[in-house]
């Protein structure tokens, strides 16, 4: 019996205008509130128990029907799945399992040019249960990337991790680091992109000073392919040069 109901049959007890009759009464009904109480702690208990028997049943469900995730790009030692083959092959088994996942992430601030970020992987369920995984790492130091380009891959490259981690799923007999492939990645990634840019510029030039292409190729020709006989002047193709052979033609027009 619970405070409350013990100061009401107290303060009853206590009144001298009430006789056995009501006392019984307050008995009765404080019997009866207790067991009102009771029955809901049961049924809570009851509806947690379904709870945690229909997470359980999900989870082994979808534990059996996640695949060996297959390693389909190269990566410092070997394969690996990328972030988003892993998504992709499991998205089907958390739908129906009633899974869902969600990722946070923070970032902690060392120094100047070091910071370190936690990711956590939650794993939730449509009964309100859940559970999760947390990784940490340092921002990987990527050459040729920016900042924004390294936190980017360390963030793709933890939550990769973490999602495994958190269903417990191999990718294959080793999880290999994959920061050596993200890293080449960026780096043909901005090496493309400076590329475009070298190409834009050395279009305006040309435009600006009445430069024609076969000047251009002429250029091209004694710069690169001048110990190379087989290769004609008319044959060589501008869009094939990097931003680096651009650039050189670019400092000769200017």
């Amino acid at each position: 019996m619970n405070t409350d109901n013990m100061e009401l049959l107290k303060s009853v007890a206590n009144n001298p205008n009430a006789d056995s009759e009501i006392l019984s009464k307050v008995i009765e009904l404080v019997d009866n509130n207790q067991k009102q109480q009771l029955n809901l702690i049961k049924k809570e208990k009851e509806e947690e128990k379904e709870k945690q028997e229909k997470y359980n049943n999900d989870r082994l469900n979808l534990f059996a029907k996640m695949e060996i995730i297959k390693k389909v790009n190269k990566g410092f030692l070997g394969a690996f799945a990328s972030l988003d083959d892993v998504l992709t092959i499991i998205k089907p088994a958390l739908t129906e399992n009633n899974f869902f996942i969600t990722f946070k992430s923070k970032t902690e601030i060392l120094s100047d040019k070091n910071c370190v970020m936690h990711v956590t992987c939650i794993l939730k369920h449509i009964t309100g249960l859940s559970e999760s995984s947390t990784v940490t790492s340092t921002t990987a130091k990527l050459s040729k990337a920016t900042e924004v380009q390294e936190t980017g891959a360390t963030l793709t490259y933890l939550r990769r991790y973490v999602l495994l981690l958190v269903l417990g799923t191999s990718a294959s007999e080793k999880d290999l680091d994959a920061i050596t492939y993200t890293e080449n990645q960026l780096i043909e990634s901005a090496d493309k992109m400076k590329t475009q840019q070298k190409r834009a510029e050395l279009k305006k030039i040309m435009r600006d000073k009445n430069i024609n292409v076969e000047w251009v190729k002429d250029v091209a020709k004694k710069l690169f392919f001048s110990n190379d006989n087989d290769i004609k002047t008319d044959s060589i193709d501008i869009k094939e040069l990097d931003h680096t052979q651009i650039t050189k033609i670019i400092n000769i027009a200017n």
